[in-house]
């Protein structure tokens, strides 16, 4: 398949574009596309990759005939991740912001959508093969979070006991 398309077979505009950098992307709903990589019985039975991707559209690389999708042009997406990606570089494009506002006090919620054996256990769950999901990272992410404020609590509380303990011995000093 050649990209980039011809120009009547341009795909749809994404959402919004440098969605990285842009805030409102974090505060809208946004869907991703995650290309699974091809499984070891799919590579041994040399069957292709049935799509090419860029940074914010997928496209099919079989023949119309050979391809079940029925998709015969490029489609767009705020992101499209490769088969490479990791779940590590998903988080942290995609969640560790939703989570930082979840810290704030704002809803936020992150779900994978898709069919059989397309990738989302081990996106959202992870594995041996693939390490933390999204879960797991998030879950680190809060408790990390909680131990920061916990720390700066205690900190806090010291320093209010110790000044009260200074200016009591102050008193009576005097």
């Amino acid at each position: 398949t050649v990209w980039p398309p011809s120009r009547r077979h341009r795909p749809q505009q994404p959402l919004s574009r440098g969605w990285a950098e842009n805030a409102s992307m974090n505060e809208r709903v946004c869907v991703v596309v995650r290309v699974r990589p091809i499984t070891p019985a799919e590579c041994r039975a040399g069957q292709p990759t049935a799509w090419a991707q860029s940074h914010d559209s997928i496209w099919p690389t079989l023949p119309r005939p050979l391809s079940a999708t029925g998709v015969d042009r490029p489609m767009g997406f705020d992101r499209v991740f490769g088969p490479d990606a990791s779940n590590r570089a998903m988080y942290d494009e995609l969640v560790h912001h939703r989570v930082e506002r979840v810290l704030q006090g704002y809803n936020a919620t992150v779900m994978a959508y898709g069919q059989t054996c397309s990738g989302k256990t081990s996106t959202i769950r992870g594995g041996d093969e693939v390490g933390d999901g999204l879960i797991a990272l998030a879950t680190k992410h809060v408790l990390e979070a909680v131990a920061v404020a916990e720390g700066k609590a205690e900190a806090e509380r010291k320093a209010t006991v110790e000044g009260q303990a200074r200016a009591a011995g102050g008193e009576s000093g005097g």
